[in-house]
């Protein structure tokens, strides 16, 4: 198992996670390339986008449904942080995970989270495990109470 999934797999199992990370053949870097592997509606699928705090430069998590766009503005006056784009660098120096990997847990640091809202609309909901190839499968109520995320509307 990789490193990645590895430390994915620790917090899953810590959380008392019955299911299992599956390993795919193709890419899930995307909602859609993941939605189509995974047999499921895009909104199913955990989008997990980095953001910076522009005062602190603090990690910001938030966690979206595949069909959404965080509205940054919108989030920018409801939560009260001003947000600035996040590079390839600092979101695997924050999160230890590279763009099109990262899972909503298992960061190598603690990061503020924010589920979306719309997520609640799935039964099941699918997110990347630590790596472009892999995903696991759970419960927005759960992923909420594992990343420890405040739940938001994003648009």
């Amino acid at each position: 198992m990789d490193k990645y999934v590895q430390r994915v797999h620790k917090i899953l199992v810590s959380h008392h996670f019955d299911g299992e990370i599956i390993i795919r053949d193709q890419t899930t870097r995307t909602a859609q390339e993941a939605a189509k592997v995974s047999g499921v509606e895009v909104g199913q699928i955990v989008k997990s986008l980095i953001f910076k705090d522009a005062e602190t430069n603090l990690p910001i998590l938030i966690l979206v449904s595949g069909k959404n766009q965080v509205d940054t503005y919108m989030f920018q006056e409801t939560q009260k942080v001003s947000l600035t784009k996040a590079d390839a660098n600092f979101v695997y120096d924050c999160t230890g995970f590279h763009i099109g990997g990262v899972s909503p847990i298992g960061h190598t640091q603690n990061i503020q989270t924010y589920i979306d809202k719309d997520l609640f609309d799935y039964d099941e909901i699918w997110a990347s495990a630590g790596t472009a190839f892999s995903v696991f499968q759970t419960n927005p109520t759960f992923l909420q109470k594992i990343s420890t995320a405040t739940r938001i509307s994003v648009n």
